[in-house]
């Protein structure tokens, strides 16, 4: 699976692999579900010390970055890149 937007193409992503999942099976859906999550905590995290405002902002990008790979998912998009937004 993987998402590419070329208005991203500037900013953090990573690859997410599902080809060695079963999504056909509840296990395998929530395994992704992870591995989106664990993607974009990696795109919109802010290193060393953050203030309030900045971890905010570090969760609003990683909710959209998972919301845009579902919307994907949804579509059938076959190859998934988590960006950040």
């Amino acid at each position: 699976i993987t998402i590419s937007m070329p208005a991203m193409a500037s900013k953090p992503s990573v690859v997410v692999h599902a080809s060695d999942l079963n999504l056909g099976s509840r296990a395998g859906r929530q395994e992704l579900e992870r591995r989106i999550a664990y993607a974009a905590g990696r795109v919109c995290s802010v290193p060393g010390d953050r203030s309030l405002v900045e971890f905010r902002e570090s969760r609003r990008c990683a909710a959209g970055a998972i919301s845009n790979a579902r919307m994907h998912i949804a579509a059938g998009i076959e190859t998934l890149v988590v960006a950040s937004r």
